[in-house]
Formats: C-alpha cells, structure tokens, sequence
C-alpha cells in the first residue's frame, strides 16, 4: 500500500480488518477548501478518524489518523486536509475513485457486493468524483438536441 504524505505508525489485526495507524509527514497544517497552510493549530481531536481503503483480499482496510483543526478569518475553524481522502469523506480517494469507476461499468448492486459497501457510500462516492472530475463547461457547446419517437425510428 502506498499513500502519498504519510507514515505507519501502527498495524492491528482485528479480523474482518486491518486498522493502520498513520501519521502525516508534514508539520503544516492544510486548509480542505483553499490552498492556505499554516503552523499554528486550532486544537487536536482526542478520538481518531477512521477512513475505508482498499481491501485487501478478504481482509478490510481501515486508516486512522488524529486530525487537528485549524483556523482562518475567512471560513473559521475547519480539519485539516489530508492528501489520501477528499474533505469530508470517510473513504480514501482510491476507493472513491474505484467506486466511481465501477459506477460506469456495473450495477449499483453488484458495486455494492463486490466493494462490500453499502448503497448510500456508493452515492456518496460517486457525487464527490463526479464533482471533482466532470467538467462543468460540457454542454456549453451544445445548442440542439434531438429526440426520435419510436413511430419514426428506421427499422433494422
């Protein structure tokens, strides 16, 4: 497994998952929604978060990392960024990615069974990499769309 910005601080086997302990490689803290850095922090949270990765055979894989909030005039108090996961996920971009991806080869369902996820992670995942990947502008060159009825369909 390799996530960039990151170290291993500690593995724990508690089958059905592999919990890995991480700390980030960097001293500055990251906003989630700008590129602001700072070195001061606002506090550091007591309880761990916890975020999905790939699995790992039959085996789950969970990060855990402790975050740290920090703050800025313009939006507050807000957690730091960290490199491996979109802000406010609990999933890793690996798996976001993945999940978008099968989104476009298969089935909800079978996403849902093959990622042992359920199907509101699947939305979840999905919206966050289509907002981050779909270009907005799509359309701008579209001016005319066309629908045929069915009575005007050519015949094979």
């Amino acid at each position: 497994m390799y996530l960039p910005g990151i170290r291993v601080r500690q593995v724990e086997f508690a089958p059905p998952c592999v919990v890995v302990t991480v700390a980030l490689c960097r001293r500055r803290l990251r906003c989630p929604l700008i590129s602001f850095e700072t070195s001061s922090g606002y506090d550091t949270r007591p309880v761990e978060r916890g975020w999905r990765h790939l699995d790992l055979g039959t085996w789950k894989l969970e990060l855990r990392f402790g975050l740290r909030g920090l703050t800025y005039p313009v939006h507050g108090v807000r957690t730091e960024a960290v490199e491996f996961a979109r802000p406010g996920a609990r999933e890793t971009r690996d798996l976001d990615d993945l999940i978008g991806y099968l989104a476009t080869a298969m089935e909800k369902t079978a996403s849902c069974r093959l990622l042992r996820v359920d199907w509101d992670t699947v939305g979840r995942c999905m919206t966050r990499v289509m907002g981050e990947r779909l270009d907005v502008n799509r359309l701008d060159a579209l001016f005319e769309i066309g629908v045929l009825s069915r009575a005007r369909m050519p015949r094979p």
